[in-house]
Parts: structure tokens; C-alpha cells; sequence
């Protein structure tokens, strides 16, 4: 099976409601460590996912501080 007709079957099964995708949880790279323990802990429900505050993304550090004290974090 090619990886393109995979990842389309995946996504059948997620649209079907038979696969669901764990939402992710940020952390920067800074929190590296506690980002590994969170993935090993058991029954956390959702996937450590980095984030990048250097600007790479397209926006500027004061866009990303915006978002950030509007979101409480």
C-alpha cells in the first residue's frame, strides 16, 4: 500500500469517527524534559507538541506574546 492511499484511509476513519486524533499540548523547547515525561506518562490524553517562538513561523515575537497573555499562558 502507498503512502498516499494510507494516510487517505486513515483520514476515512477519522472522518468516520472509528480513529480519533489526541489534541496536542504545547510546550516550547526550553521544557524539552517535561514535554518527554508527559508523552511517557500513562493516560494523558493528548501528544506534546513544539512550539517555536523565534519568529519562524511568520509572525513577530510581540504577535506570539499577544497570543499568549490571551490565552493565559
Amino acid at each position: 500500500m502507498d503512502a498516499l492511499r494510507a494516510l487517505s484511509e486513515v483520514r476515512g476513519l477519522v472522518a468516520d469517527g472509528v480513529l480519533s486524533i489526541p489534541e496536542g499540548r504545547p510546550f516550547p523547547l526550553d521544557r524539552l524534559t517535561e514535554a518527554i515525561a508527559f508523552a511517557e506518562a500513562p493516560a494523558h490524553g493528548a501528544k506534546p507538541l513544539f512550539v517555536f517562538e523565534d519568529g519562524q513561523d511568520g509572525r513577530d515575537s510581540q504577535d506570539s506574546q499577544d497570543s499568549q497573555d490571551e490565552a493565559g499562558g
